[in-house]
C-alpha cells in the first residue's frame, strides 16, 4: 500500500503549479514507477516490513503518506473549484490521516513541515490554502498533550515518556547522540546506495567530538547535501527545471522526517534501519529525479533515440533484481530468531544483547549448556546485565544444577531488586530443593515487588501447576506462609476481584 501511495505522490506533484505543464504524462508515470519499486525492493525496508514491532513505522509510513497525497489533492482542487465538496472531503481525509499517523508513532510529529516544505516548493507563490493549513498546524499539538494527558498520579511525566518509549532517552547525552548522528545518516545513505552489512542491531561507536574525522567529514558532506538541495531549488525555480524540484523536496523529506529520531530525541540505540524507512522516501525520489535529469541531458546532447519507457525498463532491469535478490537473502536471515542473531553475533560481536537473545533462543529450545555459554558472554561484556544472570539462571535449572541457579536469581534480583521473574524462577527452583517456606517468601516478595506480577500470573499458564502444586504442600504440611499462595490463585481465578 505504501509503494502505491509513494507512486500517487509522485503522479500528483507533477500536477502542481510549479511542475504543470513542464513534464509529459511518460516521464511522470516512468519517475513514479522508477521510484515506487526501487522503495518496494530495497532491502533496507525488511526491518521495518518483517520486525513485528516495527509495524509501527510502516502504519505510520502509510498514515503520513496518506496524509501527504490528500491534501496535495485537496490544495490541487482548491486551484480549480473552492466551492467543490471534494476539497472538503480530501482535506477530511488528510487531516484524519495525520491524527492516525501521529497517534501511531512520534515520527509523525514532522507531517505538518512536510506540507509546509511542499506549499513552499510546488505552490510558490499561492497562498489561497490557508484554511487548509491551519488544521495542520494544530495536529502539532497531539504528541505534547498526550504526553500531558497520558499520566498516572504524581508520576505522570515518567509514565507518559515510558508509554512514548522515550525514558531511554536520558541515558544518551543530547550532544554526543548529534554528533553520532552525523556518522549514523552517512551511514543509511550508504545502505541506500550499497546494503551490505546489513545488521539488526548495529555495535556502533560514539562520537564525542565535532573534530573527529570520520564526524566531521559526515557534518560537511551532510551540510553539502543540504546546501545543494537549497541552491538546486533555487536555479530550478528559474530555469524551469523540474528534475532540481523533485530532488530538492526529495532531500529536504529525507531530512524532516530524519530529524525526529536522529535530531530531537536522544535515543539509547543510536541506529536502526527502520528509522530509514519513511526517509527512504524522499531520498528515492530525489535520486529517481537526478537519474531522469541525466537521461534527458544526454538525450539532448548526443541526440540519442530512446524513448524514455525503453530508459525506464533498461533501468529496472539494471537496478532492481540485485535488490530483490538482497531482499530476499535478508528475509531468510530473519526467518527465526536463531538464524537471526547469529547472523548478530557474527556482525557485532561486541554487543552484549545478541547473546542475550539467542540465549533466550537457545532456552526455547532446551538447549541449555549453548544458553549458558551465550548468557556467560552477555554478562562478561555487560556485567550489571540483570536479565542474562536470570535466564544463566534458567538455563542452570534446566539442567537440575539448582545451587548454580540460585545464585544466578539471587544476583539478577541484587542488580534490580523489582526483578519479580528472578523471585518466581527462584521460588520453583526451592520448591524443587523442598525449601517451601523461602519459595514462599520469594513468591511474597514477588507480589510486593512488582504490579506487572498480576498481569504476568494471569497470562502465564505454566504457573497454574506450579501454584496448584505448592498449594497442596502448603495446605497439607501447614507451611507457614500459605495465605500466599491463596492469594496468588484467587488473583488468578478472579483477576477484576469477587
Amino acid at each position: 500500500i505504501n509503494t502505491v501511495l509513494l507512486f500517487y505522490l509522485i503522479v500528483v506533484l507533477c500536477d502542481t503549479p510549479v511542475i504543470r505543464g513542464r513534464i509529459n504524462s511518460t516521464t511522470t508515470t516512468s519517475i513514479a514507477i522508477a521510484s515506487s519499486v526501487i522503495f518496494l525492493s530495497h532491502p533496507v525496508q525488511v526491518q521495518a516490513v518483517t520486525y513485528i514491532t516495527q509495524r509501527f513505522t510502516s502504519l505510520a509510513t502509510l498514515f503520513y503518506l496518506m496524509s501527504i497525497l490528500f491534501y496535495i489533492k485537496a490544495r490541487l482542487s482548491l486551484n480549480t473549484d473552492r466551492t467543490s465538496p471534494v476539497v472538503y472531503l480530501y482535506s477530511v481525509v488528510a487531516l484524519i490521516s495525520a491524527v492516525l499517523a501521529q497517534k501511531t508513532k512520534e515520527i509523525s510529529f514532522t507531517i505538518p513541515f512536510v506540507v509546509i516544505m511542499f506549499e513552499f516548493i510546488f505552490f510558490r507563490g499561492r497562498h489561497n490554502g490557508t484554511w487548509l493549513r491551519i488544521p495542520f498546524y494544530l495536529i502539532l499539538l497531539i504528541i505534547p498533550l498526550t504526553i500531558l494527558w497520558s499520566g498516572d498520579g504524581t508520576d505522570w511525566i515518567e509514565d507518559s515518556l515510558r508509554q512514548l518509549k522515550l525514558n531511554e532517552a536520558f541515558l544518551l547525552p543530547r550532544e554526543v547522540y548529534i554528533l553520532t548522528q552525523f556518522r549514523v545518516i552517512m551511514t543509511y545513505i550508504r545502505l541506500l546506495f550499497l546494503p551490505v552489512g546489513q545488521r539488526f542491531d548495529y555495535d556502533y561507536p560514539l562520537s564525542h567530538s565535532l573534530l573527529e574525522p570520520s564526524t566531521f567529514l559526515s557534518f560537511l558532506s551532510l551540510a553539502g547535501l543540504f546546501l545543494s538541495a537549497i541552491y538546486i531549488l533555487g536555479i530550478s525555480w528559474k530555469g524551469g527545471n523540474h528534475y532540481g524540484i523533485f530532488f530538492s523536496a526529495g532531500i529536504f523529506w529525507f531530512f524532516i522526517t530524519l530529524s525526529v529520531e536522529s535530531f530531537l530525541v536522544p535515543i539509547k540505540d543510536v541506529i536502526f534501519e527502520h528509522r530509514i524507512y519513511l526517509p527512504s522516501v524522499g531520498f528515492i525520489m530525489a535520486f529517481v529525479s537526478m537519474v531522469f535529469y541525466a537521461f534527458e541531458f544526454f538525450i539532448s546532447r548526443y541526440r540519442w533515440r530512446v524513448s524514455v519507457t525503453s530508459f525506464l525498463c533498461v533501468f529496472l532491469l539494471v537496478v532492481c533484481p540485485p535488490l530483490f535478490f538482497a531482499t530476499h537473502k535478508r528475509n531468510q536471515v530473519w526467518s527465526d530468531e536463531m538464524t537471526l542473531m547469529n547472523d548478530e553475533v557474527s556482525k557485532s560481536p561486541g554487543k552484549p544483547n545478541v547473546y542475550y537473545v539467542r540465549g533466550i533462543a537457545y532456552l526455547e529450545r532446551k538447549m541449555y549448556e549453548e544458553a549458558i555459554r551465550d548468557n556467560t558472554k552477555a554478562i562478561s561484556l555487560r556485567p550489571d546485565f540483570a536479565e542474562a544472570y536470570n535466564n544463566r539462571g534458567l538455563a542452570y535449572a534446566g539442567l537440575e544444577r539448582y545451587e548454580r541457579a540460585i545464585d544466578d536469581f539471587s544476583m539478577a534480583i541484587r542488580l534490580s531488586p523489582n526483578h519479580y521473574k528472578a523471585y518466581i524462577n527462584r521460588a520453583i527452583v526451592l520448591m524443587r530443593l523442598k525449601r517451601y517456606e523461602d519459595a514462599l517468601g520469594d513468591i511474597s516478595k514477588a507480589m510486593e515487588a512488582n504490579p506487572s506480577f498480576t498481569t504476568w500470573l494471569l497470562t502465564t499458564p505454566a504457573m497454574d501447576t506450579i501454584m496448584e502444586e505448592l498449594n497442596n504442600i502448603c495446605h497439607k504440611n501447614r507451611i507457614k506462609g500459605c495465605e500466599v499462595v491463596d492469594k496468588a490463585i484467587l488473583l488468578k481465578r478472579y483477576p477484576k476481584g469477587i
